[in-house]
């Protein structure tokens, strides 16, 4: 699979005027003193294009991104439209967020009672558990703070939550990347665990919004 090149703006920005005002500086204090000015004003003169060139790139990365996500959700609006059940709905949301982000692996889990039952899985087996109990840490962490990055668990623990704690040690020997609630009227009803990329790259700011 070929990997999609994305950088933010202020990255793009950093990197090429860093070689815009730093090669002309190196090759003066070389005592290059005549070649040092030839090469700034090249540079100033392309610099400007190189990065409209480059954050255009970016930009239209996102913008497909975003594209994806938007004829992904009309698709699935469209089809949820048609379905009745929780349990039908479940499986269309875990088919539907595996194949737009291109996951190894996600799974889904439905309330029942005070146990929330594995309903879906997509992709290859990883490791799910089967149910997680209503005082489950992986539970209370999504009720407490909503969609939340596994990775990122470290930071938000310190000094605010045992329970993201214990969530990151049950992650670290159980599939998961991203955990999303997904809530009616304050309660939680269903809880969606994404696993990694297919091709292992960082989740962005766009999908974490996307799942919002």
């Amino acid at each position: 699979m070929v990997k999609k090149f994305f950088m933010p703006r202020t990255a793009i920005f950093l990197i090429v005027y860093a070689g815009v005002l730093g090669l002309p500086f190196y090759v003066y204090f070389l005592g290059h003193k005549f070649v040092s000015l030839i090469f700034a004003i090249l540079l100033a003169s392309f610099g400007p294009i190189v990065y409209s060139l480059l954050r255009g790139q970016s930009e239209k990365k996102v913008l497909d991104e975003q594209h994806k996500y938007q004829m992904t959700l009309l698709e699935a609006s469209k089809r949820l439209s048609r379905l009745k059940s929780e349990e039908e709905v479940s499986q269309i949301i875990v088919k539907i967020v595996y194949a737009a982000m291109s996951l190894k692996n996600n799974a889904i889990y439905l309330r029942r009672g005070d146990v929330f039952k594995l309903i879906k899985k997509m992709g290859d087996e990883g490791n799910f558990v089967d149910e997680f109990s209503s005082q489950h840490s992986v539970i209370r962490s999504a009720m407490s703070f909503g969609t939340y990055v596994v990775c990122e668990l470290d930071q938000k623990a310190r000094g605010r939550s045992p329970n993201l704690t214990e969530t990151r040690a049950f992650f670290s020997d159980h599939t998961g990347s991203i955990v999303v609630p997904i809530t009616y009227d304050e309660t939680l009803l269903a809880l969606l665990i994404l696993g990694e990329k297919e091709n292992n790259t960082a989740f962005s700011h766009n999908d974490i919004n996307a799942l919002n």
